[in-house]
């Protein structure tokens, strides 16, 4: 069967809301309820933080990001 592929964000969030994947990353699990908080006041996580932690559950990128010039 196929992965599914997902962005960044949905990952993430995907991440926080399943703690037996949260185990995966070897991350405390008050640290999932506190980005679970942080999501639900609409603070920002830094895209950084998500693909480090995304990387640590044994998450890995599909694409790399493609950027356009401005000119």
């Amino acid at each position: 069967m196929a992965k599914r592929a997902l962005t960044t964000d949905a990952a993430f969030e995907r991440l926080l809301n399943r703690p037996d994947l949260w185990r995966r990353t070897g991350r405390p699990m008050h640290q999932r309820l506190n980005f679970l908080q942080k999501l639900k006041a609409g603070k920002v996580i830094t895209l950084d933080t998500k693909i480090k932690i995304l990387e640590e559950a044994g998450n890995q990128p599909l694409q790399v990001m493609l950027w356009s010039e401005l000119y």
